[in-house]
């Protein structure tokens, strides 16, 4: 197991969460190493990975990793006295993000959500969109409601984050990261504008190539989103940006 004197700073995300801008960010004010703790890439599922976390074990670190609330992952982190914090964006925001991802770094477009080929780029915009919604968005809700089920069923205060919140006030969102992982320093504006200046180029930014028009969600599309969220009506989906 991590020793006391050791952090690890586990982000559990949706994908287009700004999960990868907020890894670099808190290795680069903190100085921490950057690791995945998963068996392998690809479409697989990003489970985690016991001997991954092991051979971590004696440095600090930050994760951020695309993975469910399951009674193994709870296991493996619990065993190790890890603490996830949960990362979320708007649900509708979310939808386009993936899309135009596919288009800005198609190599980069194997997930475990769904399975997505050159098929995918013989759609309209429109259908593409619909793609994302009837085959990816499941895993997203999964996602959300594995995470709220555990916070309410085990009276755990988990910290939920949102890309909205992240990006409207990165120094608060930082420093309330630190404070959930009981690491004593103050992050100061001048050191947050540095370290963002350090990170940039390494975020994946999603660049929407030229050539790819732009997308918005019709009516159509956002009402069957928000069906979605009608099979759970005991969840407050408030963090995806969904009024029930």
């Amino acid at each position: 197991m991590f020793k006391r004197d050791k952090k690890h700073i586990f982000i559990s995300c949706s994908p287009k969460s700004g999960s990868t801008y907020l890894l670099q960010l808190l290795a680069t004010l903190l100085n921490y190493d950057i690791r995945i703790f998963i068996a392998a890439f690809d479409r697989t599922e990003q489970e985690v990975n016991e001997v991954a976390i092991c051979d971590a074990k004696k440095i600090n670190t930050v994760t951020h990793q695309h993975t469910r609330c399951t009674a193994n992952n709870i296991r493996v982190l619990k065993k190790h006295k890890i603490k996830p914090l949960i990362l979320t964006r708007n649900i509708y925001d979310s939808v386009i993000s993936m899309r135009n991802h596919m288009h800005a770094e198609p190599q980069n477009s194997w997930w475990p959500m769904g399975y997505v080929d050159e098929d995918f780029y013989k759609l309209t915009p429109k259908q593409q969109c619909d793609f994302v919604i009837d085959l990816i968005l499941p895993w997203y809700f999964n996602f959300y409601v594995s995470w709220f089920k555990h916070e309410k069923n085990t009276n755990k205060n988990l910290l939920w984050l949102t890309y909205e919140e992240l990006m409207q006030d990165k120094l608060v969102t930082v420093n309330k990261i630190l404070d959930y992982y009981n690491i004593n320093i103050t992050i100061k504006e001048q050191i947050l504008l540095a370290a963002e200046a350090k990170v940039k180029g390494k975020t994946r930014k999603t660049v929407l190539p030229d050539n790819c028009p732009k997308v918005s969600l019709n009516e159509i599309q956002i009402l069957k989103i928000n069906s979605l969220s009608k099979y759970y009506p005991n969840v407050d989906f408030n963090k995806f940006g969904i009024v029930q």
